[in-house]
């Protein structure tokens, strides 16, 4: 504990002193230089990961470039040493995204700034900071008029407005702190971002506890300086209201585009040529929580009249050498709950392929605790697919709906999402009928919808975002 102290604390005075210099260096910068091309930039250190936080990304971009067909167009990444030719041909193989025209990348070399490392787990705040050290990084290599956070570095929206002169806008994903994140800190209740260790003790649960709500009150000071901003969920959006303040227009709710067309055209949920099979797509998160699904398939396939040729599939990117233990981690469950020969891990793989496995499939498993919205459980839908999903957060409270809407099937503890696993495959017929309800329902969800109401909030930067004559 004193070690993580004495890290935490020689960590933060050095991010500082790096801050208070790239902002003196910076703010020379920006008044000696200014970009004679009206300039949009879009801030995602991990253009190249394949999640859906990267598609929102890809589908702005081509939203902004239409929008603002002469506009340079900017991504602020920290995926140095990856040609842009490889990342653009990422995003259209994993998302069917082809853009009108190519983006200029700036390669940022301070990404380890956000990251874990071997002997460090960074806090909330370090991760925040480190978030200016990159964003002082970006002014340094070149500024624009507008600048679209959209992977919700809050900290950043200052050194972009303050220093670059830029207006700033926001694609949010999920508050970098919750009030429920809060509660089960409050609760002593271990999580993934809650340890057993700290759970465990009254002192260190009320300081942290303090700590959270110190950090609430800045994380909401830092959102409120950018001019636009668009979260991805009616769950997102009652957090970032509450912590930021803000209200709309200023504020409003874009569901992240899905590719809801490429899904439909998929067979319907009583295709014979439909396997058992359970898919799961996701990015070896811990927040993901695949170890919960392993832990609830081998339960479920210890049950008398579980379909024994059913198997779990696992489809996801790797982006780190955590992504990768994480996996090991999998492989390792697997063999010791007896089920290895039916979990099917998957990394990496390209759009198409992962069509095909959601074609091929029965049900979509879902089990992440308050996912803030939920692309995969939409994707699991429009491909015809049982949905069980996690009944917290935006499939509870956007897509799935509560079971009364009759759309797919909700869990919250391993034993329901066992138990449901057993219950759909006694009752196919019933369950395929509840998977062609929910298939129908997802066009709220399509590109089309992202493209409009993206657009739609981009004219907010617009009246002030022009370069000066």
């Amino acid at each position: 504990m004193y070690i993580l102290l004495v890290s935490l604390v020689w960590w933060t005075y050095n991010t500082v002193l790096v801050i208070l210099g790239m902002v003196v260096v910076c703010k020379v910068v920006a008044t000696l230089t200014s970009p004679a091309t009206h300039t949009i930039a879009f801030f995602h250190p991990y253009a190249n990961a394949g999640g859906g936080g990267e598609r929102v990304l890809w589908k702005g971009v081509a939203a902004a470039m239409a929008r603002w067909p002469s506009a340079r167009i900017l991504i602020y990444t920290g995926n140095e040493g990856i040609p842009p030719e490889d990342i653009l041909a990422r995003a259209r193989n994993r998302f069917a995204v082809e853009l009108p025209r190519e983006p200029i990348f700036v390669f940022l070399a301070t990404r380890t700034a956000v990251e874990s490392h071997a002997l460090l787990r960074p806090t909330m705040l370090m991760q925040s900071l480190g978030s200016m050290v990159l964003a002082g990084e970006a002014l340094f290599r070149a500024r624009a008029h507008v600048v679209i956070d959209s992977m919700g570095y809050a900290f950043t929206y200052p050194v972009f407005s303050w220093i670059g002169g830029a207006v700033v806008g926001a694609y949010v994903h999920y508050p970098t702190i919750s009030t429920d994140m809060l509660a089960a800190v409050v609760a002593q209740r271990p999580s993934y971002n809650n340890s057993s260790l700290v759970a465990s003790s009254v002192t260190l649960s009320s300081a942290k506890a303090t700590y959270y709500r110190a950090f609430a009150w800045l994380y909401g000071f830092m959102g409120r300086r950018a001019t636009m901003v668009t979260v991805n969920s009616s769950w997102t959006h009652g957090h970032i209201a509450a912590l930021w303040g803000m209200t709309s227009p200023a504020l409003r709710t874009v569901f992240p585009p899905c590719d809801c067309a490429t899904f439909l055209e998929l067979p319907p949920p009583d295709a014979p040529s439909r396997s058992l099979d359970i898919v799961s797509v996701g990015q070896f998160r811990p927040e993901k929580d695949h170890l919960l699904q392993v832990r609830a398939f081998a339960r479920a396939r210890a049950t008398p009249g579980f379909p024994a040729q059913a198997k779990l599939v696992l489809i996801g990117s790797v982006r780190n050498a955590d992504d990768a233990a994480r996996v090991a981690a999998l492989h390792s469950l697997a063999a010791e709950l007896d089920v290895a020969d039916a979990v099917d891990i998957r990394t990496d793989v390209a759009f198409p392929d992962l069509v095909a496995a959601l074609g091929a499939s029965t049900v979509g498993l879902h089990t992440m605790w308050n996912e803030h919205f939920g692309i995969a459980v939409v994707e699991y839908m429009a491909a015809g697919l049982v949905t069980l999903a996690h009944g917290t957060g935006g499939p509870l409270m956007d897509i799935v709906g509560p079971p009364s809407a009759g759309r797919g099937f909700l869990a919250t503890s391993l034993d329901e999402f066992a138990d449901q696993l057993v219950y759909i495959y006694a009752h196919l017929p019933e369950a395929r009928a509840v998977a062609a309800a929910g298939r129908a329902s997802v066009m709220r969800f399509s590109d089309d919808v992202f493209d409009a109401a993206f657009t739609d909030a981009l004219a907010l930067l617009e009246p002030v975002s022009a370069p000066s004559p």
